[in-house]
Order: structure tokens, then C-alpha cells, then sequence
């Protein structure tokens, strides 16, 4: 909304601009142009930040299961598994910090969309991305 009425505020936000949704001439200047390579940056932002995007729904799967493993003897496989989800937290902060960044600097402060930063960021998003779910599908192989 901030964006479409041309108004600006003080605080950091989580969201962001809903460019695929807007007519291109409506859209923040430095946002113009990227269509490609914004759409995958914020489908991808999207998919490791959303509670509800990919890597949350394999993040609770695989939590599911480190839970359910309990064995009152050894505890390798809860530890296991609950690491690789604090080092994916570690990682998504990191990436989303960075992205969340890149579009609030381009959408609110006039900063240019930087396209070879932003594919980096979106493909170490789709590395994490695929590592979580490659873990959800097979736990098993992933708790060794």
C-alpha cells in the first residue's frame, strides 16, 4: 500500500511489494525492468520465509520426526535431525535478511535491483529449499 500511495515509513519491514500484481509503470523504478529474475528472487524469498512455504512445512516434517524418534537410551537421531534444522534457520536468516534488503532498499529508498546479486540469492534459497525437502522425503538417510 506504502508503495502504491508514494508514501514511506521508518520501520523494517518483512513484507514486500507485490510486483507481480502491479501494472509495470506502478511499480518502484528501481524494481522496473526484472521481471524474470525479481518473480523467481521473490517466489523463492517467499518459499523459506513464509511459515507456511516449503521450507517451514519441511522444516515441521522432519521436526515431526526427531520428536517421534525418542529413544530413552540414545537420542542420536532427535540431535541429529534438530541440528540440520537450527543450521537451515541459520542459513534462511541469513539469505531472507539479504533479500528482504535487497527489496525494501529497491522498493522504499530508491536502491537499484541488483539482477546478478539477487540470482545468487535465489539460488542459494533453491539449494536450501532442496536440501530441507530432500531431508523431509527420506528422514531415515538424512538422520545418518
Amino acid at each position: 500500500m506504502l508503495t502504491l500511495v508514494g508514501l514511506q515509513d521508518t520501520y523494517v519491514h518483512d513484507g514486500r511489494v507485490l510486483t507481480e500484481h502491479m501494472a509495470t509503470n506502478v511499480q518502484p523504478v528501481p524494481l522496473r525492468g526484472h521481471t524474470k529474475a525479481l518473480g523467481d528472487f521473490v517466489a523463492v524469498y517467499k518459499q523459506i520465509n513464509a511459515p507456511f512455504g516449503q521450507l517451514g512445512m519441511d522444516s515441521l516434517a522432519v521436526s515431526t520426526a526427531a520428536i517421534a524418534s525418542g529413544d530413552a537410551h540414545d537420542d542420536t537421531t532427535y540431535t541429529t535431525l534438530t541440528n540440520k534444522i537450527i543450521d537451515w534457520t541459520a542459513t534462511r536468516n541469513s539469505i531472507a535478511g539479504q533479500m528482504r534488503a535487497i527489496l525494501g532498499g529497491a522498493a522504499f529508498n530508491g536502491q537499484k535491483f541488483d539482477e546478478n546479486l539477487g540470482k545468487q540469492l535465489t539460488a542459494q534459497g533453491q539449494a536450501l529449499l532442496s536440501e530441507a525437502h530432500t531431508c523431509a522425503a527420506s528422514i531415515p538417510q538424512c538422520a545418518q
